[in-house]
């Protein structure tokens, strides 16, 4: 898989007993993308992460607490900005640097 590496540092704490000790992401392919592209891929990552989010959301039921529910309305807000941000400079402009969808989606 490209961009998957193993990794010979140490694991930091936080990252004691993952199921996939030793992978990490390099970010040199994804740095040399055009602005926009890497927009949009980050958009579809917090689109994906919010689907998965809302899904484990959802099998809580009434378990469900506000910080998840929370945190899954954010990756889909974020995913909406970046988006709308991808696609306004995908058109030639440079977008706002506020994370406000409405006014976004009108520029």
């Amino acid at each position: 898989m490209t961009g998957v590496q193993t990794c010979a540092l140490p694991i930091y704490p936080l990252l004691r007993g993952m199921r996939w000790e030793g992978i990490s992401v390099d970010s040199a392919s994804f740095k040399n993308l055009p602005s926009a592209e890497r927009l949009y891929r980050l958009s579809q990552a917090y689109l994906r992460a919010a689907a998965v989010l809302c899904e484990q959301a959802g099998e809580a039921g009434e378990k469900l607490e506000w910080s998840q529910a929370s945190v899954c309305y954010y990756c889909l807000h974020l995913a909406t900005e970046l988006f709308l941000k991808a696609c306004i400079q995908r058109i030639g402009r440079e977008p706002s640097k506020h994370h406000e969808i409405a006014d976004l989606r009108r520029e």
